[in-house]
């Protein structure tokens, strides 16, 4: 079941998913944006889980990219910042840009396609689509910035586990490189929380002052099709978030550069207020090392789907 909020026209709307166990989730035309999500814990009490701005026309100026669609290439349109153009119909919403109307150029995305639908189960399928009309690098995710406590406290306690052997490290160049997550802060391979693993003596997270990094998902990766790789649990509220993805890769952030933003709520949001789990993607380059995105040529399309599904912990 979907409901709608209508604004005046030529000013951005929101769409509001909803299923019968009154979970809602709103997504404004302001990049393509994820607004709100709201979830029950393990009492039925409802909470927003998702860090946003106390108004949808702060997301015209949505400088930290929470909720928003981007494109993970410093070339690339300020996606966040744009206004998509968005319909409602039968269990989900569909979001269109054409980048070079706003951008003046598309940095060769011509078309753009984002699909957000609400199933029963807690299930919000995220597809996306781009056609280029001449060379682009394409490295679409959706910056949503979650804290299952409802905001209570940061994301120190969230208990995360990534099906990942690899991440992908950064040099003070920018310079990508593997690196096996075992005896590491980064090998989340078994269920742990956050919080301590931010004060581990490791290069990487002095680097990104937390963690900012693409894992890389391995066997199965890439092939079409959405599989489990991540979930992360709240053991004071009992949510718990479940990503799959057929992406190649999965960004965590932990939140490192919220201290000051001015988020809903009656202060400005701290550092880790949040954390994102996104897809993302990476190829190898003729030198073997890697680099983001993947590279589309003229005519050829770019398809990736991500699934949340938010729930309670049994």
């Amino acid at each position: 079941m979907t409901t709608s909020s209508w604004q005046p026209a030529r000013v951005p709307r929101q769409f509001t998913l909803q299923n019968l166990r009154g979970m809602r989730v709103t997504i404004s035309e302001h990049g393509a944006a994820m607004v709100s999500w709201w979830a029950p814990d393990r009492y039925g009490r409802m909470a927003d889980v998702l860090l946003g701005y106390p108004e949808d026309s702060d997301y015209a100026h949505n400088t930290a990219c929470l909720g928003a669609v981007v494109n993970r290439d410093s070339g690339a349109p300020r996606l966040h910042a744009m206004h998509w153009r968005g319909e409602l119909d039968v269990g989900g919403a569909s979001l269109r840009l054409r980048p070079a109307d706003q951008y003046g150029m598309g940095a060769g995305l011509a078309e753009m396609e984002v699909r957000y639908d609400l199933d029963e189960e807690g299930c919000l399928t995220i597809g996306y689509h781009v056609v280029a009309d001449s060379p682009a690098l394409v490295n679409l995710s959706t910056h949503a910035c979650f804290n299952l406590n409802g905001g209570q406290a940061d994301v120190g306690d969230h208990m995360l586990q990534i099906d990942a052997d690899r991440f992908l490290a950064i040099d003070a160049g920018g310079t990508l490189r593997d690196m096996e997550v075992s005896g590491t802060p980064f090998d989340f391979r078994r269920p742990a929380p956050i919080g301590p693993r931010l004060h581990w003596p490791h290069d990487q997270i002095g680097v990104a002052g937390g963690f900012d990094h693409a894992y890389q998902l391995g066997t199965g990766a890439g092939t079409g099709i959405a599989r489990p790789v991540a979930t992360i649990h709240d053991p004071g509220s009992g949510r718990r978030l479940q990503v799959s993805t057929t992406g190649t890769d999965l960004h965590f952030y932990s939140g490192n550069r919220l201290d000051g933003v001015n988020g809903r709520g009656p202060a400005a949001y701290g550092r880790h207020a949040g954390f994102c789990l996104a897809s993302s993607a990476s190829r190898v380059q003729r030198d073997g090392a890697r680099a983001p995105g993947m590279l589309l040529g003229p005519g050829e399309t770019y398809r990736h789907t991500t699934v949340y599904r938010v729930s309670v912990q049994p």
